[in-house]
C-alpha cells in the first residue's frame, strides 16, 4: 500500500478511536484528565514494604497493569507474594497525543515530580520505613502502540520499607515533619528498586536528580537516592527504540485530530544524545543499586508487520554494576500484564521483586551509616534497634575446631600490637589485608591464631582457612557454612565436606555471604599460602590468593606465607625469630621447666641457654627439640651433643623446594631422623617413602599392593606384610611429630605429613636412593588402581588421583634408563593411564600412556606384551576421545604385534580384534565391525570353546551390533545363544545367567516386544531376589530396567514404583551420590517429563547433574552428557536461555575433552541448532546444522542415521528461509535413504 494510503487508513482509525472532534474549549472542558499522582492499590498486612508502580507514555495508572481478564497484578496478585507491602501506582501526564489536553513537560519534569510525590507521601504518613523502590520506566513507543492496542505495559516502581510503613502517633508525625522542615529528611533510610519497561527513563533521571542534591540543598530529594536499593527495567530502550520512528508518524497523524506532545519522543530517539547521557550518568551511580534488565523475546505487531520494539541490546545499560538480564516471554505490549498467579512471567517478575525486597535492609542501613546519620545521632528511635539487629545477623561464635592452636602462646607482644594497629576494630568499612611472611616454621600461623583469640570480641566472625592447596582452601571456605546459623546459611544444603569432591559451589555461596552489605566485621585467616601462580613454573597446584577474597570492599584478612612477594596484596609484616627469653619459655613449655633450670630453680641452665641460642629462636625447631627431649627423657646436654654432631649444611639436590639459611630445621629433623634410624632403619626408610606420595590421606591400602612388584626392596616388604607392622612403624614417626594422624573419614585411618617435612625428606635423598623410593611408590599406586568391577571404583580412583599427580612430579625419566625394575615402572605408568582415563582426564591419560609406551619401546622389546598392552590401551583412549584414525592405527599395530608374538589365535590377539569391531561400530561401519566380531568370535570358539566367558562376551557384542544394524532377528539369535551357553555352563539360576536374561529383556524392549521383555525382566528379578536378596545392587538394576519397561508400556504408576524402589535401595547400599543411584534419578526425571511434571523432572535432572559433578567432576564426559540432557528438558519447557546455557556448557566441555569432531560433541552442536531454530535465529541455526552435518559426514559417513537426522533438519530450516532448491535437495537425499531402509526391511530403525 502506498504511504499516502497508509496515512489515510490510520487517520480513519484514529477518528474512530478518538471520535469526531470539534474546535472550542467547551469541548475540551468535558474531557477528563488522566489520573495523576499516587493511588494505593493494596494496604498490606502490617506493611513493611511500599511498592510504587509507574506507567509509561500514553499509559494509565491502572490499565497499564491490567490484563484482558481484568486482573491488575499489582492489586490482585502481588499482595499474595509480598503480603507485607503497601502497593501504589503513580500516574502522570504521559500522553503524546490525546483528545484531552497533553502535558508539555519533559521527562526531567516528570522525574522531579515523582521524587516530590514520594517525599510528600512519606512526610504525610510519618513513615520511618526504609523504602525499597523498584522502578520500571516504560516506553515512548507507546505512541506507536496506542494505535495498535488500547493499553501498553508500563513500569513498576517498588518501594520496600524494611520496618514499617505504619502511621505513627501524632507526636511522631510532628517530630518527623519538624525534622524534615529542618532539612533532615533522612529518617526513612529509603531503599528503592526501579523496574522500568519501555522507553521512558524518568526513574533514572529521578535518581540522578536526587543524587545531585547535597547537604543544605534538596536533602529530602537526596534521601530518595540514598534509600534506593535496586531497579527492575521492563523493556526500557536505553539506546532508543524501533518504535520511536513509527511513533513520530502516528503522532503526526494523531495531531490532526488531537493534542500532542512531541518533546517526549525526541528524547527517546535511537542513539539520542539525551538518552545516552542519562544512561551514562546512571551507569556511574549503578554500583549503588541492584539492577535487573528485562527484555522482550517476541516481536510486537506494528502497522507494517512484526518487529522487536526494544531489542536486548537497547534494553541493557552498558557498564551497569551488579546487573542481571531477564528474558520475558512476551511482546512489548504484554510484557507487564499477567492474567494469573500461575503465569510464568508473573512468577519470574514477582520473584525478582521479592528477592530485592528481602535483601534491602542491611544495604540501606549501611547507606545511611555512610551518610553520617549514625554518628550524628540523626536516626529515629527505631534506628538503634535496627543497628542491633544488624550486628546479630552476622555474629558467628568463636570456634577453634580444626584450628591448630597451641595451649600456651609465648611472646610476640610487639607483633600482636602491630596486628592490632593494622587491623583496627573501628574505622572505614573497607577491606584490610595483612600479610605475615617469613621462614617456614617461624610461627606465622600461631601468631595469627593468638591475635584472633585475644581480639575475638572486635570481630563479628573469625574463620581459619587452610590454604595449602587450592582444593584445601575451597574446602575450608565451604566448611564455614556449617558454622552459620539457620538464618545465615546460604540457600542450598551443606554438602558432606569430608568427601573429596567438588565444593566450589558452597565456597562461592560463603564468599557471597561475606560480601553482604553490612557484614563487614569478619576476619579471615588464610594460612600456609605457600604457592603462587605468578611464579610461572607450571605448578598446577599454585593459585592466586586474591581470587578467593570476598568481592565486597569490607572485612579483615590475614595471610600467612613463606612468600614475601604476597605482601603486594596488603600490608606486609615480616615475622622474625623469638627473643631468647621467649625461646626459653617455649622450650620449657614443651620439654618441662625443671630440666632446663639450674638446681636452685633460680635461673636457666647453661645448656638451655646454649640450645636456644643455637636454634636461633625458630619456633618449629624449638618445639621439635622440646618434643624430642620430653619423649626420650634425654638431657639438654645430650640433645646439644647430637645437635653438634649431626649439624650440616642444607643438602642441595636436583629438585630443591625450600632453603633454610641457618640450617635450624634441617639440623633438628636430622637429629630426629637419625634417632629413628638407630631405633629401626625400616621406620626411617618409611618416612622417606611417604614423602613420595601426596602429603595428605596416606593409608595402609595405598602402600599394600606394592608388594606385587617382584623386585620391591626387602624393607618395604616388611612394612606391608601386615597392617599391624604398618601401624607399628607409623607410630614411631608419630612420636617424633614427623607425621600426623588425621581424623577418621569413615573409610580408614589415614595420616598426613607437613609439606616442609616432605620437602626435607625429598631433598635428603641422593639420586641413587630416590629412584628406589620413587619406583616403590609408583608401583604401590599403579598396582592399586581398581578395575571397574569393584564397587568402590570411582571413590578409590578419586582418592588415588592426588598421589598419582605427586609421584609423576618427582620422576626424572632419564634416571630410569636401564633400571632393573623397568617392568614395574612402565606397567605402573600404564595403570596410571587407566586411572586418568577413568577420571575423565583424557589429556593426562594420553600423556601417561605415551610415556609408558616410549619407555617400554626403549627398554623392552617392541613386541613385548607390556608394549602391546599399552598400545592397545592407547587405542581405547583414542576411541573414547573420538580420534578414530589414531585409534585404528593403535589397534592395528597391537594386532600385528600380537599376531607375530603370540599367534593368530591368542586371547590378546582376539581381544584386540574385538576392540577394532567396537571402533568400526562407533564409526558407523557395520560391515567392518561385523567382520571383526565374527573373526574374534570364531577364534575364541576354537581356542577357548563355545561357552567360554570371553567367547560369550564377543558374541554379546555381535548381538548389540545386529541390534544397531536393525537386524533384530540376528541379534535375538545371538543373545539367545549367549544365554543358552551361560545356562549350560553355570546353571539357570546363576547370577551371570540372570544378568544375560536381563540383557535379553533390554533387547526385547528396544524391539518393541514388550511382553517378551516383561517375561525376561521378571525372570531375572525373581532369580536375583532369591539368589542375592531384595536389596542387592544387581537386583536393583533389574528393578530399574523393569521401570523402563513399564514406562515404555505407559504404565506410569508401575514405573514410578519400580524407580522409587530402585532409588531407595541404591541410596541405602551405595549412597545418594553413587553413579548407579544417579542413573535411577535420571530415569525418574524421564518419567516425570512423560507425565508432564516438568518441575519434578527438572529437580531430578538437576540432582543427577549435581551428583555427577560431585562424583566425577565438572568436565567429565558423563557429567556433560547429563548437562546436554538438561538442555533438552529446558527446550521442552520453553526455557530457551537456560537450554542455551546447558548446551553451550556441554559443547565447550566436550570440545575440550573429546575434540570438535567427536560424535558426542556433534550431538550437542545439532541440539544447539535446534534451539536456535526455535528462537528464530536462522543464521546461527544454519551454522550449527552445517557444522554438525560436515562433522557427521566426515566421522560417521554420509549414510549414518545421525548424519541423515541433521540433513532432514537442515532441509526444514532452508525451507523456512525460502531456500527451496537447497531444501529440496536435502529432502530428496533423506527420502532416498528412507526408501533404501524400507527396501531392506529394517523395521526397528526409523527415520531420524
Amino acid at each position: 500500500m502506498p504511504f499516502s494510503g497508509l496515512l489515510k487508513r490510520k487517520k480513519d482509525e484514529i477518528k474512530v478511536r478518538l471520535g469526531n472532534t470539534t474546535s472550542g474549549s467547551s469541548r475540551q472542558n468535558l474531557v477528563e484528565l488522566p489520573p495523576l499522582g499516587l493511588l494505593e492499590l493494596a494496604k498490606g498486612i502490617d506493611p513493611a514494604v511500599d511498592i510504587v508502580a509507574v506507567h509509561g507514555l500514553n499509559g494509565h495508572r491502572e490499565k497499564s497493569w491490567t490484563a484482558k481478564n481484568n486482573v491488575n497484578w499489582l492489586r490482585d496478585l502481588l499482595p499474595e507474594v509480598i503480603p507485607k507491602a503497601r502497593i501504589f501506582s503513580w500516574g502522570y501526564g504521559a500522553n503524546t497525543h490525546s483528545r484531552s489536553p497533553v502535558s508539555v513537560q519533559y521527562l526531567y519534569d516528570h522525574s522531579t515530580a515523582l521524587v516530590s510525590d514520594l517525599g510528600l507521601e512519606r512526610q504525610l504518613t510519618g513513615s520511618t520505613a526504609k523504602l525499597c523502590v523498584l522502578g520500571i520506566p516504560v516506553a515512548a513507543d507507546k505512541a506507536l502502540r496506542i494505535v495498535v492496542t488500547s493499553q501498553r505495559p508500563m513500569g513498576v516502581l517498588l518501594v520496600d520499607s524494611a520496618r514499617g510503613g505504619k502511621r505513627k502517633e501524632e507526636g511522631k508525625i510532628a517530630h518527623v515533619l519538624e525534622r524534615q522542615r529542618a532539612g533532615h529528611d533522612r529518617t526513612c533510610g529509603v531503599s528503592k528498586l526501579f523496574a522500568l519497561s519501555g522507553q521512558i527513563k524518568r526513574e533514572i533521571v529521578a535518581l540522578i536528580h536526587s543524587d545531585s542534591a547535597r547537604k543544605g540543598h534538596l536533602e529530602s530529594q537526596r534521601a530518595i537516592k540514598i534509600s534506593t536499593y535496586g531497579i527492575l527495567f521492563l523493556g526500557t530502550p536505553h539506546q532508543g527504540g524501533a518504535g520511536v520512528e513509527w511513533g513520530k508518524i502516528l503522532l503526526y497523524i494523531a495531531s490532526i485530530f488531537a493534542q500532542t506532545n512531541k518533546s517526549l519522543l525526541r528524547h527517546l530517539e535511537k542513539d539520542s544524545e539525551w538518552s545516552q547521557q542519562q544512561s551514562q550518568q546512571y551507569a556511574a551511580i549503578s554500583n549503588d543499586f541492584v539492577t535487573r534488565f528485562a527484555y522482550e523475546t517476541y516481536p510486537t505487531p506494528t502497522p507494517l508487520g512484526k518487529s522487536v520494539v526494544v531489542p536486548k541490546s537497547s534494553a541493557v545499560i552498558p557498564g551497569a554494576v551488579d546487573a542481571e538480564q531477564i528474558a520475558i516471554m512476551a511482546d512489548h505490549i504484554n510484557m507487564a500484564k499477567y492474567p494469573s498467579a500461575e503465569d510464568s512471567e508473573f512468577r519470574k517478575v514477582s520473584g525478582h521483586l521479592l528477592l530485592m525486597a528481602n535483601g534491602c535492609t542491611s544495604k540501606i542501613e549501611m547507606n545511611w551509616r555512610d551518610e553520617g546519620n549514625v554518628e550524628k545521632g540523626l536516626l529515629t528511635n527505631d534506628a538503634p534497634a535496627l543497628s542491633g539487629q544488624f550486628k546479630a545477623d552476622f555474629k558467628v561464635p568463636f570456634d577453634l575446631t580444626g584450628v591448630p592452636a597451641i595451649a600456651k602462646f609465648i611472646g610476640r607482644d610487639t607483633e600482636i600490637e602491630q596486628l592490632r594497629e593494622i587491623l583496627p576494630s573501628v574505622g572505614p568499612d573497607r577491606r584490610k589485608v595483612l600479610v605475615l611472611h617469613g621462614l617456614g616454621g617461624i610461627g606465622k600461623t600461631q601468631l595469627a591464631i593468638e591475635f584472633a583469640r585475644r581480639h575475638r570480641d572486635n570481630f563479628s566472625a573469625i574463620f581459619w582457612l587452610n590454604g595449602k592447596t587450592r582444593e584445601a582452601l575451597v574446602r575450608s571456605i565451604a566448611a564455614i557454612a556449617k558454622r552459620l546459623s539457620h538464618a545465615q546459611k546460604p540457600t542450598t544444603a551443606v554438602v558432606d565436606l569430608k568427601e573429596p569432591e567438588d565444593v566450589e559451589r558452597k565456597a562461592r555461596e560463603v564468599l557471597s555471604w561475606l560480601s553482604l552489605e553490612g557484614n563487614s566485621k569478619w576476619l579471615l585467616i588464610f594460612d600456609n599460602i605457600d604457592k603462587d601462580d605468578a611464579l610461572g613454573i607450571g605448578d598446577e597446584e599454585a593459585y592466586c590468593i586474591e581470587s578467593f577474597f570476598p568481592g565486597a570492599d569490607q572485612g579483615s584478612i590475614i595471610i600467612t606465607t613463606r612468600l614475601k612477594r604476597l605482601g603486594e596484596f596488603g600490608k606486609p609484616l615480616p615475622v622474625g625469630i623469638l627473643g631468647q627469653g621467649e625461646a626459653l619459655e617455649l622450650l620449657a613449655e614443651i620439654a618441662g621447666r625443671a630440666i632446663l633450670q639450674e638446681d636452685d630453680r633460680s635461673s636457666w641452665s647453661a645448656d638451655a641457654m646454649e640450645l636456644t641460642t643455637r636454634l636461633d629462636g625458630l619456633p618449629l625447631a624449638i618445639v621439635m627439640a622440646g618434643s624430642y627431649i620430653s619423649l626420650r627423657g634425654t638431657s639438654v646436654s645430650k640433645y646439644l651433643q647430637l645437635y653438634r654432631e649431626s649439624w650440616r649444611d642444607l643438602q642441595r639436590t636436583t629438585r630443591p623446594r625450600h632453603h633454610y639459611p641457618n640450617g635450624t630445621i634441617e639440623t633438628t629433623w636430622t637429629i630426629s631422623y637419625e634417632e629413628i634410624q638407630k631405633a629401626d632403619v625400616v621406620a626411617a626408610k618409611l618416612l622417606l617413602l611417604l614423602a613420595c606420595f601426596d602429603n595428605q590421606d596416606i593409608w595402609f591400602g595405598l602402600l599394600e599392593y606394592g608388594k606385587y612388584d617382584l623386585h620391591a626392596p626387602g624393607w618395604f616388604r616388611k612394612i606391608v606384610s601386615s597392617e599391624t607392622n604398618f601401624y607399628g612403624y607409623m607410630a614411631m614417626l608419630l612420636d617424633y611429630s614427623l607425621i600426623e594422624a588425621k581424623e577418621s573419614s569413615g573409610h580408614s585411618e589415614s595420616y598426613s605429613m607437613h609439606p616442609v617435612v616432605q620437602d626435607w625428606c625429598n631433598e635428603r635423598l641422593d639420586r641413587g636412593q630416590s629412584d628406589e623410593f620413587i619406583v616403590t611408590a609408583l608401583a604401590s599406586i599403579g598396582f592399586v588402581v581398581p578395575t571397574r568391577e569393584e564397587w568402590h571404583y570411582d571413590f578409590l580412583q578419586q582418592r588415588l588421583l592426588p598421589h598419582a599427580n605427586q609421584i609423576l612430579s618427582l620422576i626424572d625419566w632419564r634416571s630410569f634408563q636401564d633400571n632393573p625394575r623397568e617392568f614395574a615402572i612402565y606397567s605402573s605408568l600404564s595403570r596410571l593411564g587407566i586411572l586418568y582415563q577413568g577420571q575423565g582426564k583424557l589429556t593426562e591419560a594420553e600423556a601417561t600412556y605415551q610415556r609408558a609406551l616410549v619407555g617400554a619401546e626403549e627398554l623392552l622389546d617392541p613386541g613385548h606384551n607390556l608394549t602391546l598392552d599399552t598400545v592397545n590401551n592407547l587405542g581405547n583412549l583414542y576411541l573414547e576421545q573420538g580420534k578414530f584414525k589414531e585409534a585404528e592405527a593403535m589397534f592395528k599395530r597391537a594386532l600385528a604385534g600380537y599376531e607375530k608374538a603370540l599367534g593368530l589365535g591368542h586371547s590378546s590377539t582376539l581381544n584386540t580384534i574385538s576392540n577394532l569391531g567396537n571402533l568400526y561400530m562407533v564409526q558407523g561401519k557395520p560391515k567392518q565391525a561385523e567382520a571383526m566380531y565374527e573373526r574374534a568370535l570364531k577364534g575364541k570358539e576354537k581356542a577357548l570353546g563355545l561357552d567360554h566367558a570371553s567367547t560369550l562376551d564377543t558374541a554379546n557384542n555381535l548381538g548389540i551390533l545386529y541390534l544397531k544394524q536393525g537386524k533384530p532377528k540376528e541379534a535375538e539369535a545371538v543373545l539367545k545363544r549367549v544365554l543358552m551357553g551361560i545356562e549350560k555352563a553355570l546353571g539357570l539360576d546363576h547370577t551371570s545367567t540372570l544378568e544375560t536374561v536381563n540383557n535379553l529383556g533390554n533387547l526385547y524392549l528396544k524391539q518393541g516386544k514388550l511382553e517378551e521383555a516383561e517375561a525376561m525382566d521378571k525372570r531375572a528379578l525373581m532369580g536375583k531376589e532369591k539368589a542375592l536378596g531384595l536389596d542387592h545392587t544387581s537386583t536393583l538394576d533389574t528393578v530399574d530396567n523393569l521401570g523402563n519397561l513399564y514406562l515404555k508400556q505407559g504404565k506410569l504408576e508401575e514405573a514410578k514404583a519400580m524407580y522409587e524402589r530402585a532409588l531407595k535401595g541404591k541410596e541405602k547400599a551405595l549412597g545418594s551420590d553413587h553413579t548407579s543411584t544417579l542413573d535411577v534419578v535420571h530415569n525418574l526425571g524421564n518419567l516425570y517429563l512423560k507425565q508432564g511434571k516438568l518441575e519434578e523432572a527438572e529437580a531430578m535432572d538437576k540432582r543427577a547433574l549435581m551428583g555427577k559433578e560431585k562424583a566425577l567432576g565438572l568436565d567429565h564426559t558423563s557429567t556433560l552428557d547429563t548437562v546436554d540432557n538438561l538442555g533438552n528438558l529446558y527446550l521442552k519447557q520453553g526455557k530457551l536461555e537456560e537450554a542455551k546455557a546447558m548446551y553451550e556448557r556441554a559443547l565447550k566441555g566436550k570440545e575440550k575433552a573429546l575434540g570438535s569432531d567427536h560424535t558426542s560433541t556433534l550431538d550437542v552442536v545439532h541440539n544447539l541448532g535446534s534451539l536456535y531454530e526455535d528462537q528464530d535465529r536462522a543464521v546461527e541455526a544454519e551454522t550449527m546444522y552445517e557444522r554438525a552435518l560436515a562433522g557427521c559426514e566426515k566421522v560417521l559417513g554420509p549414510d549414518h542415521s545421525s548424519t541423515l537426522l541433521t540433513v532432514n533438519c537442515l532441509g526444514r530450516l532452508y525451507e523456512g528461509q525460502g531456500k527451496l532448491a537447497e531444501a529440496e535437495a536435502l529432502y530428496q537425499r533423506h527420502h532416498t535413504w528412507v526408501q533404501q531402509r524400507l527396501a531392506n526391511r529394517v523395521p526397528s530403525e526409523t527415520s531420524p
